[in-house]
Order: C-alpha cells, then structure tokens, then sequence
C-alpha cells in the first residue's frame, strides 16, 4: 500500500490525546481564559487550605472552622464537595479577632 495510510497502526505522528468526552484536553490557563476567568484560575488570595488544615493552624477543632464558616466569620469556598479557605480569608479572619 502507497500514500500515507495507516500499516500496522503506525504513521508516524502520535494520535491527538482525547479527554473523556472526546474533545481534546484544555491546558487550566486556556480553560480559565475560555470561561472568562482571565489568566489565574483563583483570585489571588494564596493557598486554598482545608478546613484540618485551618483547624491546625487556629489550634481548634474542625467543628469550631465549620461553626465560624457558619455563622459569616470566616469566609469559604466550595470545590466540589469540599469547603476550602483561602490564605488571605484566614489572615483576615485572624487580625479580626485580634482587633477585638
């Protein structure tokens, strides 16, 4: 056989990676850009911690976070299933209560 057809599943030039749904994979920048998000995908703020992670560091418990998350004094994102806590919300949050 002539031309560039395909023998024994070789051709030479990989095969283009396909996502799940069989629309080729999105770098995260190009996704964000896509949904308007400019360049960073999360406003600065640092770190998204969990919510043990946050616990740790207030040396508390993960109800008390949940209990501040819920009564407005520290503020939270949703990933997922997931509560997370920018860097700069705990920051916030700290110097608040300091203040007081």
């Amino acid at each position: 056989m002539q031309g560039g057809g395909v023998e024994g599943g070789v051709t030479g030039d990989p095969a283009p990676q396909r996502g799940v749904s069989g629309v080729p994979p999105m770098s995260t920048g190009a996704l964000a850009r896509s949904l308007g998000m400019g360049r960073r995908a999360l406003p600065p703020g640092g770190r998204l911690r969990s919510l043990a992670e946050v616990a740790e560091y207030l040396g508390v418990s993960i109800r008390t976070v949940r209990r501040l998350i819920g009564r407005g004094e520290l503020r939270a994102h949703r990933v997922g299933r997931s509560l997370r806590i920018q860097d700069a919300e705990l920051a916030a949050y700290v110097a608040a209560s300091m203040e007081q």
